[in-house]
């Protein structure tokens, strides 16, 4: 599969650049620095939310790694977090899931978000089967 195959909202976010504008939210990523070292040699991060601060957390399984407030319907950032954590934790990351809880506040009303998100984690993660993280993408009704 080649990046041009890609859904077009996907394509223009797989090139690595400085912290975005983001950062101007409270407690937003800002530098790599900011990520906690892990000592695990391979680990799936969690994409949380916590509905109350409009929060995204990036969970080890209980530990927190990263709390930021985020926009509603983002999935570009999405795109940009996974970005730098696989430049900070390289090949030992394997994958950043949405949790079922994140979900809606990830895609939104967008109905290409769960594409790109899937998208996303099979380029930057290298998922094998990207149907089956199409379909872990998929909103529970």
């Amino acid at each position: 599969m080649r990046l041009e195959d890609f859904h077009p909202d996907v394509a223009h976010l797989f090139t690595f650049r400085p912290f975005s504008p983001q950062g101007e939210l409270d407690g937003a990523l800002s530098g790599l620095e900011q990520l906690p070292h892990i000592e695990a040699k391979s680990f799936v991060l969690l994409y949380d939310h916590e509905w109350r601060s409009a929060t995204t957390i990036i969970r080890l399984d209980d530990r927190e790694i990263l709390r930021e407030v985020v926009q509603y319907e983002d999935p570009e950032r999405f795109v940009e977090v996974a970005m730098w954590l696989k430049s900070k934790y390289g090949d030992r990351i394997k994958d950043l899931i949405p949790t079922p809880k994140s979900k809606q506040w990830l895609y939104g009303d967008r109905l290409g978000s769960p594409e790109v998100v899937a998208q996303a984690r099979f380029l930057i993660f290298g998922a094998a089967d990207s149907d089956k993280i199409l379909e872990s993408c998929v909103l529970e009704p």
